[in-house]
């Protein structure tokens, strides 16, 4: 009875995929099926095109055993249409995120076996088998995956849709853990990466020829038979609205537009590129796993990132590739046969501005504290001094910066045991090689910073080599026609060297300059350890362009080494050139001061012996120019040289010499005052008083002399006709006239002056006061019975005594001569007419004409001839 009334539960039913999935879409989903809460669907995008990532939150159950794959084998077998087949795999990616399956080999089997990788399927087909690959290696432990990784790893590898690449770079991503785990296929894995490398750069290639043609082809104006369609298709494909005031509104929307789609643009290019991607997971792949990769891998992967380093232009893709060359110094080790390729990298990019140089200086610092140290530097020796040219001129200025900064930079490397001599001789042989202004300039920069670091501890070998770096790069400065005027290519001033300059040349020239004042300050404060002749030398080529401070440090060594002296070989062709080139031509006047002081010295020195050679080869061309000259510092000194040559030279030289004097008699001051003005006032820079001064003195020196009595009559006779000369100044007639007044003559007829005279007024001696008719001229009874005091001669012995009342009975003196001379001159002047005092008053006429004739008691020449001549 009790089994009568038992009822009976109807049984449980087992779990079944097939009625999952045997059912229709619409009438039963399969979340409901599984008893999970609802799915959360995103839509992400990549490449442009959209796909659909489903994530189920996590049930409250436990995963339980592994759920057997045989029934959705067998499902997924069925032909369903593709559309539908998407969906499902699509909804099986997040089961699989979430279960544990026993076999997930089968289930992969079956799904490539639907060919949803095929190239001829749809993208979002191939895409949904990827992402299930994905969903497997995310949601299955790697030890239930075991040989599906090859599996995976195969399928990626194998699957050459260039569309596709995204998908399989992040596929392999989570294959390999980003780079942390790539057992079992670390093998194949880095020609894979190598290969996706490749790729890259050659998409970069096809990039970089479409922007050249778009950049040739906008260059290239249109002709005009094609403006008017070219015009009517931008009209139609095109409309741009006009500035008038019913748009305006319009208008500053469209701007607005504009503006947010640049920024969308840049925030795009702020995206990771294709081959920063790549070389991100290689980065990771090399710092966790450099051990398990051999030389030759290393190598094929540092000459493919260097090829892609040089061909793109992006910043960051060059600071990716950058990040992977220091992961491969820091975590490993640069295999040898790559080691040039790596080099040459870093000097490239180091002429880059901003980190990318920064980068690339610390990344070599690093490389030189390896053990590879030795074999990079050697490398950068072989940059340099290789005598085939290398192809980029980059490389070739990296290399100078970087062997500078390791060995005498600030941040140099102490583990290198280099000595300057050794970069010093590399960058010689590349002055030598290489016909570069931009590496010559750097060079002579580096070297600057030497020698302002390191004065004290450069050898004289190093100095040799300094040398003939500078001898090797003069040319830049000899050669330069646009800047070779003096003081202009090398000034005292502050050079800033890393000034921004279009001018690459003016770059070379400062740098040249600097060195140059750096050696001259060691040399004028002793020390200067190295050649100092090669440096005189240097400096005498160059002397056409040197400062002045240069210049005389040079006069300075010329006299301490007694180098324009006889005792030194081809003396008088270097005093030549000397004299040439710092005084004859125009150079500042302290330079021409020395010069002046120096000639002098040698001639006072020199002249018993080699007086005409200096007179024909030095002096005489100095003294060319010197009436012209305008410089009141030298004309002193130099009328002083001259009169002292003037007072002994014979009468080969006396001529010429004497031209030259009288040639600075005439009034070159103060041209546009008036006649009167003129002759009563003069400026410094005349050289009509000192001339005639010096030609008083010259004459009275004469007197004296036995052998030249051509000499003096031929200083009167000029002195004559500078009296004469109404052209005169009047300073300088009224110093001619002091000494013509007081001159005597003894019975012997020697002359000689005196500096008392009897009569003060020296209108009265000359009849030119006004109570004398200035037609009647005076005889010469007349002016002999004038007393006349004078000193006799102690040798005679007989005593002249001069009175009144007496009448000496004798030849006219010159002072009467004088006297008479100028009275015929005035006389013929006034026949003439007087056109130069048409607009003077008479007073003034009358005042000027007083004080012209009336000698003043003061004597403005200095009078030596105070006794007899003998001859």
């Amino acid at each position: 009875m009790a089994h009568a009334h038992e009822t009976k539960s109807p049984p449980k039913r087992a779990f079944s995929l097939r009625e999952v999935f045997g059912r229709s879409r619409t009438d039963i989903s399969l979340v409901d099926t599984l008893g999970l809460t609802s799915l959360n669907v995103e839509s992400n995008e990549i490449n442009g095109k959209s796909y659909q990532k489903q994530q189920i939150p996590p049930s409250n159950n436990p995963k339980g055993r592994p759920i057997d794959t045989k029934l959705l084998v067998q499902e997924l077998q069925k032909p369903y249409p593709l559309h539908t087949l998407i969906k499902l795999i699509r909804e099986l990616c997040n089961i699989v995120t979430q279960y544990t399956f026993s076999d997930m080999t089968e289930v992969w089997v079956c799904v490539r076996d639907l060919d949803l990788l095929s190239p001829d399927m749809p993208f979002d087909a191939r895409n949904v088998a990827f992402q299930f690959m994905i969903a497997c290696i995310k949601g299955q432990h790697s030890d239930n995956l075991g040989f599906l990784r090859v599996i995976f790893y195969d399928c990626i590898k194998s699957h050459n849709v260039k569309e596709d690449f995204e998908i399989r770079l992040l596929a392999l991503k989570e294959l390999c853990k980003d780079g942390r785990d790539i057992s079992p296929f670390e093998k194949n894995l880095v020609k894979l990466l190598s290969e996706w490398v490749n790729e890259t750069v050659q998409q970069l290639d096809v990039q970089l020829t479409s922007d050249h043609q778009k950049e040739h082809a906008k260059s290239v104006p249109p002709s005009s038979s094609s403006s008017t369609t070219s015009s009517q298709q931008d009209e139609s494909n095109t409309s741009f609205p006009t500035l008038t005031s019913s748009n305006r509104s319009s208008t500053s929307a469209t701007i607005t537009e504009a503006s947010d789609s640049d920024t969308t643009i840049q925030q795009k290019n702020s995206e990771p590129t294709r081959l920063q991607s790549v070389v991100n997971l290689l980065i990771n792949v090399i710092k966790f796993n450099f051990a398990q990769f051999e030389e030759p891998d290393i190598s094929r992967l540092i000459e493919d990132i260097s090829i892609a380093c040089k061909k793109s232009k992006d910043v960051s893709d060059i600071e990716c590739c950058l990040r992977f060359w220091d992961v491969v110094v820091r975590f490993g080790y640069v295999p040898s046969s790559s080691l040039k390729s790596y080099v040459d990298v870093l000097c490239d990019k180091l002429n880059q501005e901003g980190s990318i140089s920064q980068t690339s200086w610390h990344i070599m610092r690093n490389l030189l504290k390896s053990h590879c140290a030795y074999s990079a530097i050697k490398i950068l020796f072989s940059n340099l001094e290789s005598v085939e040219p290398l192809t980029s001129s980059r490389v070739l200025r990296g290399s100078v910066l970087f062997l500078a900064w390791a060995i005498w930079g600030p941040e140099e490397v102490d583990s290198l045991s280099h000595t300057y001599s050794t970069v010093l001789s590399a960058m010689r042989h590349a002055i030598k090689n290489y016909c570069d202004v931009n590496i010559h300039g750097e060079i002579l920069m580096q070297i600057s910073y030497l020698i302002s670091r390191y004065e004290k501890d450069i050898k004289p070998l190093e100095w040799e080599i300094i040398m003939d770096i500078l001898d090797n790069t003069k040319h830049y400065v000899l050669n330069n026609g646009s800047l070779a005027r003096r003081n202009t290519i090398m000034s005292d001033d502050i050079i800033k060297i890393n000034s921004v300059d279009d001018n690459e040349l003016t770059t070379v020239v400062s740098a040249y300059s600097k060195i140059i004042f750096q050696i001259q300050s060691l040399h004028m404060s002793s020390s200067f350890e190295g050649p100092i002749l090669r440096f005189i030398n240097l400096i005498q080529s160059l002397r056409d362009y040197v400062s002045e401070s240069t210049i005389l440090m040079l006069l300075d060594y010329y006299d301490l080494e007694h180098s324009l002296y006889p005792s030194s070989p081809d003396w008088l062709v270097l005093l030549v050139d000397v004299v040439n080139t710092f005084y004859i031509a125009k150079v500042p006047s302290k330079i021409r001061q020395r010069v002046l002081s120096m000639t002098i010295e040698i001639y006072e020195i020199t002249k018993d012996f080699y007086q005409d050679k200096l007179l024909e080869a030095v002096i005489l061309p100095m003294f060319t120019d010197f009436p012209e000259d305008d410089d009141p510092e030298v004309i002193d000194n130099f009328m002083e040289f001259l009169i002292s040559i003037l007072k002994e030279l014979p009468d080969r030289w006396f001529t010429p010499l004497l031209k030259i004097l009288l040639q600075c008699t005439p009034c070159v001051c103060q041209l546009n005052q008036p006649d009167i003005t003129r002759r009563s006032s003069h400026s410094t820079k005349c050289k009509s008083s000192i001339s005639i001064n010096g030609l008083v003195n010259i004459f009275q020196h004469c007197l004296y002399k036995a052998d030249s009595p051509e000499q003096s009559i031929k200083i009167f006779k000029e002195m004559i006709n500078l009296l004469c000369d109404f052209s005169t100044p009047v300073t300088c007639r009224l110093a001619l006239l002091q000494l013509l007044v007081r001159m005597r003559a003894d019975n012997d007829y020697r002359i000689y002056y005196t500096e008392d005279m009897d009569v003060v007024s020296g209108a009265y001696v000359l009849h030119r006061d006004k109570s004398i008719n200035e037609y009647n001229y005076p005889s010469t009874s007349t002016i002999s019975e004038k007393s006349v005091t004078s000193i006799g001669s102690t040798s005679s012995g007989v005593e002249r005594k001069t009175s009144l009342k007496r009448k000496v009975e004798r030849r006219a003196s010159l002072k009467d001569v004088a006297s008479i001379l100028l009275d015929r001159r005035d006389n013929n002047k006034s026949t003439q007419p007087q056109v130069d005092n048409n607009n003077i008053p008479e007073e003034e006429m009358v005042t000027s004409c007083e004080r012209l004739w009336q000698i003043p008691e003061i004597l403005r020449i200095k009078i030596s001839a105070l006794r007899p001549s003998p001859h």
